[in-house]
């Protein structure tokens, strides 16, 4: 980009003819005009193709995360029901001791 304006400058101090320095002028920012578009536009296509991974990464781990949090509820109702087995065990045998006494 910056030799492109460098040309530019170098069409306004070159010798010529002021049709043909206008003729010039269009032509050379035309060019920069181009240049800047698909740079822009470069820039755009990135952009947009980080956003789609970003988006993709974030949906795995949501998947990720809901499995996680399903194999946690599983192994929590599976502690409380020892542990309320347990309890009901002790609860029993404290009534039986008692009851015996």
């Amino acid at each position: 980009m910056g030799g492109m304006l460098g040309a530019a400058i170098g069409l306004l101090l070159a010798p010529r003819s002021g049709e043909d320095t206008r003729t010039m002028l269009r032509s050379e920012s035309q060019k920069i005009r181009d240049e800047t578009l698909k740079t822009v536009r470069l820039h755009r296509d990135n952009a947009l193709e980080s956003i789609a991974k970003a988006y993709d990464q974030l949906e795995e781990l949501r998947e990720e995360t809901n499995q996680r949090l399903m194999e946690l509820k599983t192994i929590t109702e599976d502690t409380l029901g020892e542990q309320k087995k347990v309890l009901q065990k002790g609860v029993s045998e404290a009534k039986k001791t008692i009851g015996g006494q």
